[in-house]
């Protein structure tokens, strides 16, 4: 699918987050949310398209997009780009 809008990567990860504890519906329902609250409508664009297109983007990945961690190779975590869960977890912050 063709992205129509651009987005902040923060969002799009943001939503991407909520995705892997939250339902569909209500990832969908805070997009709305967000859109309604913090985007502005230009000329020609509805809500309900920028809420697809978010929504379409949150749950759509890119063939350009990296695929896995950057640490072993395993799907990357949620909450870090480079780790993967397993090694998010033995990971030393200090």
């Amino acid at each position: 699918m063709k992205k129509l809008f651009y987005w902040d990567k923060d969002t799009i990860n943001h939503f991407r987050f909520q995705s892997s504890f939250d339902c569909k519906d209500k990832v969908i329902s805070d997009a709305t949310s967000f859109v309604e609250n913090c985007c502005d409508i230009e000329p020609g664009e509805t809500e309900e398209m920028l809420i697809e297109d978010l929504t379409n983007q949150v749950y759509t990945q890119e063939e350009d997009e990296e695929n896995l961690s950057n640490c072993c190779g395993a799907d990357p975590s949620h909450l870090n780009e480079s780790l993967c869960g397993d090694c998010l977890e033995h990971a030393d912050f200090n």
